[in-house]
């Protein structure tokens, strides 16, 4: 079974609680024989080809994660009705990102951790109508 996961950052190293988290449902899944397919923001201290992430995914996709200055999150919060961590991480880059994974590969289902990757929901079922989601 082909498995696409979606995390707000790189689920290692293990330094709080969602790469923990994270870390540990990839280490699961992977035991269990899914091929995994990651795709995730990181930070610029993160490098997936040197974790132990490479063993445990088929493949490991990832996009910077955006800038959200002060000013975007409060004109967010009080000029809409969606709550701030909604649109933390809504970026063109991740988007086109997925279409690219989605080009290549089909899915049984798709793991979306995070509120902030919920912003992906509505691309993933377009990109493929009958994939399973599991949020």
């Amino acid at each position: 079974m082909r498995l696409l996961l979606l995390t707000p950052a790189l689920p290692y190293p293990q330094h709080q609680g969602g790469a923990l988290r994270n870390f540990g449902i990839i280490h699961m899944l992977a035991g269990m024989g899914f091929s995994l397919t990651l795709v995730s923001f990181h930070d610029s201290s993160a490098a997936p080809e040197a974790s132990p992430l490479t063993a445990l995914c088929e493949t490991i996709i990832t996009v910077p994660a955006p800038a959200r200055p002060v000013t975007a999150r409060l004109r967010e919060l009080f000029l809409t009705s969606h709550p701030d961590i909604a649109g933390r991480l809504n970026h063109p880059a991740m988007a086109d990102a997925l279409r690219r994974v989605f080009a290549q590969s089909s899915f049984d289902a798709v793991i979306f951790e995070g509120l902030e990757m919920a912003a992906y929901l509505p691309l993933v079922r377009a990109l493929q109508p009958d994939v399973q989601l599991i949020y």
